[in-house]
């Protein structure tokens, strides 16, 4: 349902690459344009192209990547 939201352009949708990567290929959801990161886990930030400048948008993803950042820190994983 999530992800059926964001390929409407509802917001921003969080998945496993297992869940996304088909509408990845397919051009219904894109990747968010930022370096990845190399660990034991995996996460990915999708964004519709036409919402990434936006106020709200880029306040979400800084809150989603310090609160990842947070948590590699907290199981001491490094990157």
């Amino acid at each position: 349902m999530v992800l059926e939201a964001a390929v409407c352009s509802h917001g921003v949708a969080l998945g496993w690459d297992y869940y996304v990567r088909d509408s990845i290929k397919r051009g219904d959801l894109q990747p968010l344009p930022i370096p990845t990161q190399s660990s034991d886990y995996q996460e990915y930030l999708v964004v519709n192209p036409q919402s990434t400048n936006r106020e709200s948008v880029e306040k979400m993803i800084e809150w989603l990547l310090a609160l990842a950042k947070q948590t590699r820190l907290s199981l001491d994983v490094t990157i």
